[in-house]
């Protein structure tokens, strides 16, 4: 789902390349990352299975998906230029906030907001915006 998701490659014939990340990659550090950051993000406990590589659940895999693209887009320093308003923005990440809004939203006031913005109790130094824990 990595792969099909964002624009690299585990060919190992890409090696090199700004396109080429290496499957032990993915799976050792980005996976990883991305599962700690939902379960941060939206107060779950969600894991994922080494021997099959999925949660279980599809919108949760797309969300894990869609968060290490984010992860390895930041470190690779790939930018996504809005042509309309020449923001910079990682639109992986604006896809995994949208899908974890509409899956574990909590309506406060009349707005939508992640799990972990709707309460005054801390929780750590996450920062949704720049995603770092």
């Amino acid at each position: 789902m990595f792969y099909s998701h964002g624009g690299y490659r585990s060919d190992s014939s890409y090696s090199g390349s700004d396109d080429y990340i290496s499957v032990e990659d993915v799976t050792g550090t980005y996976i990883p990352q991305a599962v700690q950051r939902l379960n941060a993000i939206c107060r779950l406990t969600v894991s994922v299975d080494t021997a099959s590589s999925t949660t279980a659940d599809k919108m949760n895999d797309v969300i894990i998906a869609e968060l290490a693209l984010s992860i390895a887009d930041s470190e690779y320093d790939k930018l996504h230029v809005d042509p309309t308003t020449g923001v910079i923005e990682n639109k992986h990440y604006s896809s995994a906030k949208q899908y974890m809004l509409d899956l574990y939203g909590t309506n406060i006031d009349g707005k939508v907001v992640l799990p972990n913005q709707g309460s005054n109790k801390p929780y750590g130094d996450l920062n949704i915006s720049t995603m770092s824990i």
